[in-house]
């Protein structure tokens, strides 16, 4: 009953995802006339990322094509840059014995220290709601996908399958770092990033940062030796309680991540002259490297 019915309004409103920005669960519910969306199943994302190495003058080369790119202008590529927004976030990650990260689930406290603009996403991290894992189903470590849960009960849950008798209090931190992002958020000239699942068509997300990292416990010694790292990562996000099923093997699931894999390639072809070639590291990998040393 709920699948068909999401599936009549997702049929009758290509840009359903659009009306569900309102960061309340109120707000769904007033649009879908029912009580059953509950804010569980909102919590939870379906994310396919690509980390990449940025050129020098990567954030002005984004500026001049969101320049570019103003209505009124003629559109000469498919992929349409915002302007950039900029944050600082601090990343706690957490495990207990390596058991976590060892079964793919990296689970971490993000505090966002300030920003020069509030994304209007309700697929961001909002006020209160700091606890996040990110569940691997598919991919390594530069191309990824992910299951991502936001809040205490989802994450001591995703947690839970591998240590049952561990609370989310017990868990060790295993890393800390302080990040300078930037980020644009990413549409089509030609609409929304649509996505095809057992005939249910849903509105992806695309987004491009760029992160300047270095360690929570060095934050003052960036000139001084202390750890440096960046990296930037293209994400594709489409919520997860959208999918006709939630196992990790649905074929829904597989449909959907093949179609966010071949946005993000179509979008490096793209912008081939803002990627390096050197083979980019993920911030945590960059991390453990430069603890080791």
């Amino acid at each position: 009953m709920v699948h068909t019915f999401k599936r009549v309004i997702l049929r009758q409103h290509p840009s359903f995802l659009a009306l569900l920005k309102s960061h309340t669960t109120w707000g769904v519910e007033q649009y879908l006339g029912t009580r059953r969306l509950s804010t569980a199943r909102r919590t939870m994302n379906l994310e396919v990322e690509s980390k990449f190495t940025p050129r020098p003058g990567f954030r002005e080369t984004a500026a001049q094509r969101h320049q570019k790119e103003k209505p009124g202008a003629k559109m000469a590529n498919r992929f349409i840059w915002s302007t950039e927004t900029r944050s600082k976030i601090q990343d706690t990650y957490l495990d207990h014995a390596g058991e976590l990260m060892k079964n793919g689930i990296y689970v971490r406290r993000r505090r966002e220290i300030s920003s020069t603009a509030r994304s209007d996403s309700f697929m961001g991290v909002e006020p209160g709601d700091d606890w996040e894992a990110k569940v691997s189903v598919g991919g390594d470590f530069i191309n990824s996908q992910f299951n991502e849960v936001q809040g205490v009960d989802a994450v001591q849950n995703a947690a839970g399958k591998f240590l049952p008798h561990i609370q989310l209090s017990e868990l060790i931190v295993v890393a800390d770092f302080h990040t300078h992002r930037s980020k644009w958020d990413i549409t089509l000239s030609t609409g929304y990033l649509t996505l095809e699942a057992d005939n249910i068509f849903l509105n992806g997300e695309m987004s491009v940062v760029v992160d300047e990292v270095i360690s929570s416990e060095r934050a003052e010694e960036k000139s001084n030796g202390g750890f440096q790292h960046m990296v930037g990562e293209i994400e594709v996000l489409v919520p997860s309680f959208l999918l006709p099923d939630h196992d990790r093997e649905s074929l829904a699931k597989t449909q959907v991540i093949a179609q966010m894999n071949k946005y993000i390639s179509e979008f490096k072809l793209e912008h081939a002259d803002m990627i390096s070639s050197t083979k980019p590291t993920g911030k945590l990998t960059a991390f453990f490297d430069w603890h080791k040393k």
